[in-house]
């Protein structure tokens, strides 16, 4: 598949819903396609918000704007998708993962899942430490980049609003009270000073499996949200 398709499909988060793409009689694109991944690029290329795929060559991309008769619907030939995102406000949403909070004080938290994070979204959780580590990957060489000039905070804002972080490796990873990034201990334990080593490994070390269950450090535990963010992706 091409590069380009391939990250645009990416690009967006996809939930596993009950539809029936033939209750589209106008405004669908019929195509072929060799797997789910392959029919989201061509989704998301053309800004469709489902997409069905028949499970063997069958592509169809809904591009009507009114859903109503076509979501909801079982039809157990087609596995349908419907584009996010699905994460709203103080999480974050991770690209083929799932939303993601970490609060002020370094710790995941979990408590505003309900409002923040609601029906069909879903938080993710590890089902191996390979794949926390996938994560982890990701925050540390990918989403927290070197700031520019070691500036940091709401001043700095990333592009999706979130205060600009310090690199969570070297000896400058803690935005101070004075939104710059430094490593003393006044750097690192100030009210708001956040400490982005920890932030990176501390979203999957305050995990562990109990009875075969990923669950945090205050028992809370995670909906398995794997198999519903991508189409046929996997960590």
């Amino acid at each position: 598949m091409d590069t380009t398709l391939a990250v645009a499909a990416q690009s967006w988060l996809w939930k596993k819903v009950p539809a029936n793409p033939d209750g589209a009689v106008a405004g669908k694109l019929e195509l072929s396609s060799a797997s789910p991944i392959a029919c989201a690029a061509q989704a998301a290329q053309r800004g469709s918000d489902l997409l069905c795929h028949d499970g063997v060559m069958a592509c169809v991309i809904v591009l009507t704007t009114s859903l109503v008769g076509i979501l909801g619907v079982t039809n157990h030939a087609w596995n349908c998708f419907l584009r996010g995102p699905w994460c709203r406000t103080p999480f974050m949403q991770v690209r083929d993962l799932g939303c993601l909070q970490f609060d002020i004080n370094n710790r995941m938290n979990f408590s505003a899942a309900r409002t923040a994070c609601p029906p069909p979204a879903t938080l993710w959780y590890p089902k191996s430490d390979e794949q926390a580590a996938t994560i982890a990957d990701y925050l540390t060489n990918e989403r927290y980049a070197a700031p520019a000039g070691g500036v940091c905070g709401s001043s700095v804002p990333l592009p999706d609003g979130y205060p600009g972080p310090c690199r969570p490796v070297g000896t400058a990873t803690c935005c101070n009270a004075t939104g710059v990034c430094g490593g003393t201990t006044s750097d690192c334990t100030c009210p708001t000073c956040i400490n982005y080593r920890t932030v990176a490994k501390a979203f999957w070390s305050g995990f562990q499996k109990k009875a075969g269950v990923w669950t945090y450090d205050d028992n809370r535990t995670v909906m398995d949200t794997r198999a519903s963010v991508f189409p046929g992706g996997v960590i």
